[in-house]
């Protein structure tokens, strides 16, 4: 088959400044206006072929084949078409002007955005998406050392009530660059640059997934209706109507945010390094609000607050290393580093029955997982554990009875803090330049990350029966009589007609999934002017490329950044999404 692909954009912009000296010096006004459209379609068509099943060899040792599938000839047509426009414009005064030694900086902006989904499917999605804001800013700055800003935001969106659509929200920041003192020249021959700065602010998000959350919404039911008269089985059946949106007048969810940070330049400012610690608390948090009584009559339908809160703390450092060296010879490195805990305060749940299946104060992300204690040895083991299942065997996982109820079952499921999140994330870019050679690198990885191998098709050895097929490579890794290995990946087969508790998601499928990758790196030659000039040409340069090249991890089974969900849903993936290709380019860059 074949499939045609069809899109247009169309992304023009205006933007117009007038200054204001003759009213005031560093006065000026400016304005913007811009819009987004795109379309896009495709037609594709397919031939279906007939499919067979060997069912086994005939006299002649032939296979002989059962069809499955008689579709020859069989064509499929399918077309696809879709829309949005983006419009967004602004309009700013703005004011920046020195007097001696005193730096005087303004800013009021106003503006406002509109998005329209030419593919809505219902009148919810339907209704424009718009947002309208004024920010204002205030700086000043004495002698080149002491720094003050004052900033705030006035936003308001289409999706809450009108008595709630728009929230304020102010920041401050200080600033101090200490190697401008006096008392710092001394130390100017080492450390060239010092700034400490300090900034608190509040940010609002108010882009939820669903909309108008201060209206209720209602569904027709799919439940059983009710017939009027004397039921007949042609009697009509008429369905009611039910809250699938329970309205609660939500407002903004708010970010209240510290950073406090350092800059240093050493060796004449070829070295810099920039330190930045922070802590933010995420209030108003939507959630659904599971502490209302079932009794209550809500149903299956929980209302959704303003009731999350979330903690985050880390840091955030840079290091960047520029040099120009003599004979044309150059180095650029950058080093990023990130490191970011958080924490669940507030999750709108009911209190639970045990402590170990409390959200609160654990991840975000925290899963959902049985304990794993290692792997039965023997029946003499299974006799005196808590009750797994009627076909548990030696061999089997052995899970841990939190409850001490001597049965194995939903108390038993723990929040575990680890998450498919990495809490920690680096990258180091490396370029360097000798004559007409240059050569680059990207490097990035990630660490304190955990994933869980979900169980089905090619994950769980005979998911679909005695025949199916799973990873080899894999299940050659297990347990056996002959080879009792309690630290082996897969623990006793089974098929499905031999259930048991091996593939519940627990501590055992869990694994690091940190890794190192060479996601770039790149090698160029630019030729001679004197040469690429007798052609015509201007400059030439050579190069070959390629993008993830190499990757390190203890995760070997997908690729570690398609994650597992990364929740702490039940519904583990298995890698099933598209991975990062390994792409290599030869090409050349000519200029005239």
């Amino acid at each position: 088959g074949q499939k045609n692909d069809y899109s247009a954009s169309i992304r023009p912009n205006l933007k117009l400044k007038q200054e204001l000296d003759f009213l005031t010096k560093g006065l000026s006004v400016s304005g913007l206006f811009s819009f987004d459209v795109f379309t896009d379609a495709s037609q594709s068509t397919n031939l279906t072929d007939p499919s067979y099943y060997a069912t086994g060899r005939d006299a002649n040792g032939e296979l002989v084949f059962q069809t499955t599938k008689d579709a020859a000839g069989t064509f499929g047509f399918a077309a696809t078409r879709s829309s949005t426009r983006r419009m967004y414009s602004e309009a700013s005064l703005n004011y920046s002007r020195s007097f001696g030694k005193h730096e005087v900086g303004g800013l009021l902006l106003f503006n406002q955005s509109e998005f329209i989904d030419g593919n809505a499917a219902s009148f919810t999605s339907s209704v424009p998406f718009r947002n309208r804001g004024l920010t204002g800013r205030a700086t000043y700055g004495y002698d080149n050392r002491y720094f003050i800003e004052g900033n705030f935001g006035y936003t308001g969106s289409e999706n809450f009530s009108p008595a709630k659509r728009f929230g304020f929200f102010p920041s401050a920041g200080l600033g101090y660059i200490v190697s401008n003192e006096k008392f710092f020249e001394g130390l100017r021959s080492v450390v060239p640059y010092f700034k400490l700065r300090y900034s608190y602010g509040l940010t609002g998000n108010g882009g939820f997934s669903t909309r108008f959350l201060y209206l209720t919404q209602l569904a027709k039911t799919t439940a059983t209706g009710y017939q009027f008269g004397i039921p007949t089985s042609l009697s009509p059946v008429y369905s009611g109507y039910a809250e699938s949106q329970i309205a609660t007048d939500p407002s903004w969810e708010t970010s209240y945010r510290h950073n406090l940070g350092a800059e240093l330049n050493f060796f004449k400012n070829d070295l810099k390094l920039i330190v930045e610690l922070f802590r933010e608390k995420r209030k108003g948090i939507l959630r659904a609000d599971q502490t209302i009584p079932f009794i209550s009559g809500f149903g299956t339908v929980n209302p959704t607050r303003n009731i999350g809160i979330v903690l985050n703390k880390g840091v955030d450092v840079t290091m960047t290393y520029n040099k120009n060296l003599s004979n044309r010879r150059w180095i650029n490195i950058t080093g990023t580093f990130t490191y970011n805990n958080n924490i669940n305060l507030e999750d709108g749940l009911p209190p639970q029955r045990y402590p170990w299946q409390t959200w609160k104060g654990m991840e975000v992300d925290a899963k959902t997982l049985y304990i794993a204690e290692g792997l039965f040895k023997d029946d003499a083991e299974i006799a005196a554990s808590a009750f797994h299942s009627l076909n548990t065997k030696p061999g089997d996982i052995k899970y841990r009875d939190l409850n001490q109820d001597g049965l194995i079952d939903a108390a038993d499921v723990a929040r575990i803090n680890v998450s498919g999140t990495p809490k920690l994330m680096y990258g180091l870019n490396l370029s360097f330049g000798y004559k007409n050679f240059d050569l680059g690198a990207f490097i990035q990885g990630t660490g304190e990350v955990y994933l869980s191998y979900g169980m089905g098709d090619g994950t769980r050895p005979f998911n679909s029966g005695a025949i199916s097929s799973g990873l080899m490579s894999m299940v050659a890794d297990r347990w056996t009589e002959s080879n009792p290995n309690p630290d082996a990946f897969y623990p006793r087969l089974s098929t499905n007609q031999d259930p048991n508790l091996n593939y519940l998601n627990s501590t055992w499928w869990l694994k690091p999934s940190g890794f190192i990758r060479l996601k770039s790196a790149e090698i160029g030659y630019t030729l001679n002017a004197g040469f690429v000039k007798k052609y015509g040409m201007k400059n030439l340069r050579v190069f070959m490329n390629g993008t993830n090249l190499l990757t390190f991890s203890k995760w070997k089974f997908w690729d570690p950044e398609l994650n597992d969900t990364g929740t702490s849903s039940t519904n583990y993936t298995r890698g099933e999404s598209y991975p990062n290709i390994k792409a290599y380019n030869l090409g050349a860059r000519v200029s005239f």
